[in-house]
């Protein structure tokens, strides 16, 4: 990824439990990929609800909720840490 700066990346599975680390977490934080970007633009032709969109909707993903700092406490009830820093 680091030499062609290109990849494709399909689903990971990470196992339940405590003490695993989530896969495309940690692809994001070593690659410092903090923007996920999507597209949506009307196609010609389509009927939809809405005519003329175009839109470019970016979300960071590597903090806030998505910092994938989760404890469970008792079954079924998980704590989220949400973290915001500057470097992001």
């Amino acid at each position: 990824l680091r030499r062609n700066r290109v990849g494709l990346k399909g689903p990971f599975g990470t196992p339940s439990g405590q003490g695993h680390v989530k896969l495309h977490q940690e692809l994001r934080l070593r690659l410092k990929l903090f923007a996920n970007v999507r597209l949506a633009k009307s196609v010609e032709g389509c009927p939809t609800a809405y005519d003329g969109v175009n839109l470019a909707i970016i979300r960071e993903n590597t903090e806030g909720e998505y910092s994938g700092l989760e404890h469970e406490i008792v079954s079924g009830v998980v704590t989220n840490l949400k973290v915001i820093t500057r470097a992001a």
